[in-house]
């Protein structure tokens, strides 16, 4: 049982301090997803080929939704390519 006013300031002071410890690792943790998700979706951007061109572009000022006009007109470009590639092949048998 408490006694004196210095043992409910103490008891007070551990009951704050556990609640901003709590409130504080509830924000790590916010943090941590964060970062993790940012960290995936860089790994799709660059595993896909797609980082260099949105950094390079951005690089330069140009607009999120023109970067990726430019990657979309390119990744159809290649796959136009890539069917001539087939259509000839498959042709010349």
């Amino acid at each position: 049982m408490l006694e004196t006013g210095t043992e409910v300031v103490e008891a007070n002071d551990a009951l704050v301090g556990t609640i901003k410890k709590r409130d504080e690792s509830t924000a790590q943790d916010l943090r941590v997803k964060s970062l993790r998700e940012y960290g995936r979706l860089s790994r799709v951007r660059f595993n896909s080929g797609y980082a260099g061109y949105l950094a390079f572009l951005s690089a330069f000022g140009v607009a999120a939704p023109l970067a990726a006009a430019f990657i979309v007109v390119k990744r159809t470009k290649e796959l136009i390519w890539i069917a001539i590639g087939y259509a000839v092949l498959l042709g010349g048998s």
